[in-house]
């Protein structure tokens, strides 16, 4: 039981991100198949349950990973920091928020394949980040597993990228929508990172009480900047609506009207959204942005390697050479 303990902390980064390529293949892959089946529900809906479920979710984090009685104190001295967190917090969460709702947007317009294709981007995005941000310097050998992933997830979906459009669909608004939503996910990432990471001399942690962490006060804060974002995205989008949903609706129609086209595969997705709270804070802290970002290529080979294993065909030779690329690139960055 030692020896396996000593081996998840040594392993704690691949873990993580193993955690985190399940958790994203599976959200995009159900986001995908919903809005591709005609599903009516509403994105912005999803994204305000999926921040307020995390408080619960957090909640019961805390109270596992540190103790029950750091469950109150932690929501209690966000309240108390709030003015301070909300210096740095607001614009994050402001961030994040519009990144929550491009995502569904973008892949009404797009296809799956090239939504992941595209959002590759925000490596090359947060790679510059971390070098001017966080002075963090990169080695030859990393530098050239950063080229092996763009040129690998490229590769393996090249075949799908350029299949057939569906009707309705804007590949081009998609496609920018995709790039915005990735150069608007690196900035807040690489900063949040850099709080996570600071060695806690700073005067906002100095003062954080002993039963408390201050990395989950600055998630509870985040979370409710972001829900204050999407209420004022809601309330510019359409005021009136808005208002009513406040001051004139009935509960239950309330909750009618924010549920309208949900199906058990929506509750899913919105169940997976919310461990991003946990999951990517946690690859941020004992790892950094950019092994985090493995994910999304990890999993587009994931997904490609399901598919050809459900239809008993072999990809194409072009999928095979970029699979081959993308896990030569995560051993080549874990040890630059």
């Amino acid at each position: 039981r030692l020896a396996l303990w000593r081996w998840l902390l040594r392993s704690r980064p691949y873990v993580l991100l193993t955690a985190l390529v399940l958790q994203k293949c599976a959200a995009d892959a159900l986001t995908w198949y919903t809005r591709a089946s005609g599903a009516t529900y509403s994105g912005a809906s999803v994204a305000v349950f999926g921040e307020v479920l995390k408080y619960p979710v957090l909640a019961l984090a805390i109270a596992v990973i540190e103790s029950p009685r750091a469950v109150a104190p932690s929501f209690r001295y966000a309240v108390v920091r709030w003015r301070s967190l909300s210096a740095t917090m607001a614009w994050v969460g402001a961030c994040y928020a519009v990144q929550n709702l491009l995502y569904f947007v973008c892949l009404a317009n797009i296809s799956a394949a090239g939504y992941q294709v595209l959002s590759q981007s925000k490596m090359l995005f947060t790679a510059c980040l971390m070098r001017y941000l966080l002075g963090r310097t990169f080695s030859r050998t990393q530098v050239g597993a950063l080229a092996l992933l763009c040129v690998g997830a490229g590769a393996t979906q090249v075949a799908e990228a350029s299949g057939s459009v569906l009707g309705g669909q804007n590949p081009l608004l998609g496609g920018l929508l995709t790039l915005l939503s990735a150069a608007l996910a690196s900035l807040p990432n690489v900063f949040y990172e850099g709080l996570l990471k600071k060695d806690g001399k700073d005067s906002d942690k100095s003062s954080v009480p002993k039963n408390v962490s201050y990395e989950w006060v600055m998630n509870i804060a985040l979370t409710t900047w972001i829900c204050i974002w999407l209420w004022v995205v809601q309330l510019v989008r359409s005021p009136s609506s808005a208002l009513e949903w406040v001051a004139g609706q009935s509960l239950q129609h309330r909750w009618v009207s924010m549920t309208h086209g949900f199906t058990p595969l929506v509750w899913v997705i919105i169940f997976l959204k919310t461990l991003n709270c946990i999951i990517v804070p946690l690859c941020l802290k004992h790892a950094d942005n950019i092994f985090a970002g493995y994910a999304k290529p990890i999993s587009i080979v994931l997904t490609v390697a399901v598919t050809s294993g459900l239809t008993s065909t072999l990809p194409p030779a072009t999928m095979a050479l970029g699979i081959a690329l993308v896990l030569v690139s995560i051993a080549a960055y874990g040890k630059g």
